[in-house]
């Protein structure tokens, strides 16, 4: 079931993301992932949150 962010959720969600794209990606060195993660947990989240979505 798909439901509403809230911050409690947020280590589920990057490792979520990390998993999937360590799949879809898999081509890539799991390295390249260290810094995207950290910009959806301090660049995109946040930015997210602020469209009050």
């Amino acid at each position: 079931m798909i439901s509403k962010y809230h911050d409690c959720d947020l280590n589920d969600l990057l490792e979520a993301w990390y998993e999937s794209s360590l799949i879809a990606h898999h081509f890539m060195d799991e390295n390249s992932f260290s810094s995207e993660r950290e910009a959806i947990k301090n660049k995109y989240l946040p930015n997210y949150r602020d469209l009050g979505v």
